[in-house]
């Protein structure tokens, strides 16, 4: 008889969470699922049965790190009304989760970034989400080759606030001060574009 769906959703949660636990100790995602199986008492082969291999294993990984921060920048920028404050909460919800996330635990997040460093495809996947959120976003009032641009110009903007190895980095210089003074000139820039 097969296990139930909230089972199933349970030990690979379960899964998940002892290889955030190794990771966090180890430092990195070099751990072996026989490690991971003693650590939560079952079988190599019941892991398995939740992720087909190690690869899969640091890719579910990956994607929970990730999904925090896809949802909560969903939510924030549902909630905004016009496209000014959609986009300053795609820049302002990705530097607090991060930021946070490294000031709670460097270790760990540096771990992550070793992770993401060996197994890219869900960072690729990550990042694409993003872009589309973003296109989502500057959609409401620019298109085709203008929306492109704009994109560029908030992406390359913003870097520094968004992405996790410079904030790693440079920690010190990812302030929210810093980010209010970049997204004001970034917005300003735009919103100069639309009256062109």
């Amino acid at each position: 008889m097969a296990r139930p769906k909230v089972e199933n959703a349970e030990i690979r949660d379960s899964l998940l969470q002892a290889a955030e636990h190794r990771l966090r100790r180890q430092g990195s995602p070099r751990f072996s699922v026989t490690d991971l199986a003693a650590d939560c008492r079952m079988s190599q082969s019941n892991v398995y049965r939740f992720f087909p291999n190690k690869a899969a294993l640091m890719a579910g990984l990956a994607e929970r790190w990730f999904e925090d921060v896809e949802v909560a920048l969903q939510v924030e920028i549902s909630a905004a009304e016009s496209w000014q404050s959609k986009l300053a909460a795609f820049v302002r919800v990705q530097l607090a989760i991060k930021s946070e996330r490294f000031d709670d635990d460097p270790d760990l997040f540096r771990a992550y970034l070793t992770l993401a460093g060996e197994h890219p495809e869900p960072v690729t996947i990550h990042v694409s989400r993003l872009r589309k959120m973003l296109e989502g976003i500057l959609g409401a009032v620019f298109e085709g080759r203008e929306l492109k641009r704009a994109c560029e110009l908030v992406e390359d903007a913003t870097q520094l606030f968004r992405d996790p190895f410079l904030i790693a980095r440079l920690r010190p210089r990812c302030t929210e001060e810093r980010a209010e003074a970049v997204l004001a000139a970034v917005l300003s820039e735009l919103e100069h574009r639309l009256v062109r």
